[in-house]
């Protein structure tokens, strides 16, 4: 087992479960999410724990094709765009 974090706010991104107080890592993915019991239960000698004390962990987002510099530019512009779910069928 890779890092198991514990200690602050997991922030999972599931509606069902939004958050978590433990989660694992294997070889890069996420193995288990949870309460710290049942994750550490997967603990083995290779097992490095990480406190995060207090501090949130997030799901990292990764966009390989953006535009971030237009966001600035859209955020200092009035915003002319419909209300979400706002669809006018021609």
């Amino acid at each position: 087992m890779d890092p198991i974090c514990f200690g602050g706010d997991i922030v999972t991104v599931d509606d069902a479960r939004p958050t978590a107080e433990a989660v694992a890592v294997k070889d890069g993915r996420i193995a288990a999410v949870g309460d710290l019991a049942h994750v550490l239960d997967l603990a083995d000698e290779g097992t490095r724990t990480a406190n995060l004390y207090g501090r949130a962990l997030l799901p990292g987002f990764v966009d390989a094709h953006s535009h971030l510099s237009l966001i600035g530019f859209q955020a200092g512009a009035a915003n002319l765009l419909p209300p979400p779910g706002l669809v006018h069928e021609a």
